[in-house]
């Protein structure tokens, strides 16, 4: 398959970087460990606003409430071929500065997975946002320097 043969499948996607005292919350799925390190995230709805939709996508991954500060950092373009499809993500990012700190370390199911089946398994923890070697699954870190940032000229 390449790009030239492959079924175009465009998809807006909304993602949250969720942080509290520079710690960045990130997930992994246990039961597919070749997948890495990955915000909360998911696709935008028919007909949804792309802000509602990542507050929707925190809850739906997390099982938390999404409370505190939200800002807008930006878009970027994701693609990749995989399942006989030109995926195409109009991927856009966002800054939750949680008001309370959940667990150090918790589970959550994603009961909704975008292609169906069973629920899939999250495991949360926290990261520094500093950590020069965070490294996120299929450059979800796009806009982590975007996120530094921010997070700098808020502090300062």
């Amino acid at each position: 398959m390449s790009l030239e043969t492959a079924t175009i499948r465009r998809r807006q996607k909304a993602v949250t970087y969720a942080t509290r005292e520079r710690q960045l919350l990130l997930f992994h799925q246990p039961d597919y460990p070749n997948v890495g390190w990955q915000p909360p995230g998911g696709t935008v709805d028919a007909g949804e606003a792309i802000p509602a939709a990542a507050r929707r996508e925190f809850t739906e991954e997390t099982g938390l409430v999404a409370e505190g500060r939200w800002t807008y950092l930006g878009a970027c373009t994701y693609r990749f071929l995989g399942g006989g499809f030109d995926h195409i993500h109009e991927r856009h990012f966002f800054h939750l500065a949680l008001r309370d700190r959940p667990p150090e370390i918790f589970e959550a199911l994603e009961t909704t997975p975008e292609e169906g089946g069973p629920p899939i398994r999250f495991a949360f923890s926290w990261h520094s946002v500093d950590d020069p070697a965070l490294k996120l699954h299929a450059d979800l870190d796009a806009l982590l320097p975007v996120l530094r940032q921010l997070m700098a000229r808020e502090e300062a």
